[in-house]
């Protein structure tokens, strides 16, 4: 693994993939059974959609007090992204340019990143053409 990298949240593996292949050559590790794509000074990881929901513990309508719960399926993934965040120097959110891709990497990056959302930049292109990352 490289030091004082720019951690990039992607929506899923294959925009991951894509965006890696758009950097340059690049090295797969797999942390934790996940897959990490590693380029020039980037780590680029991935949320598979969804990580958080909203839950409550009252009963009943109308629901003031919502909270954001990880998913059980999401265990491992958010734990690889934490460990990424540990050493990462900037973050990218690189998440579907959508109000859907907005919500998954504002969760992550609040909760699994220290509260990185307010510090990170935002990737935005409409397709996932090398031109268009770059």
């Amino acid at each position: 693994m490289i030091d004082n990298y720019k951690l990039v949240i992607c929506e899923k593996e294959s925009a991951a993939k894509r965006i890696a292949s758009a950097l340059g050559r690049y090295n797969v590790k797999k942390i934790n059974g996940i897959n990490v794509f590693i380029v020039k000074d980037y780590v680029i990881c991935y949320a598979s959609g969804h990580l958080y929901n909203l839950t409550t513990n009252k009963k009943g309508y109308p629901v003031f007090d919502p909270k954001w719960s990880i998913k059980p399926q999401a265990y491992k993934l958010i734990s690889t992204i934490k460990e990424l965040a540990n050493n990462a120097k900037e973050f990218i959110n690189a998440c579907d340019l959508d109000q859907e891709g907005e919500v998954i990497a504002y969760n992550i990056l609040t909760f699994a990143c220290n509260n990185a959302y307010n510090k990170s930049y935002r990737a935005k292109f409409s397709a996932l053409t090398k031109s268009a990352i770059l």
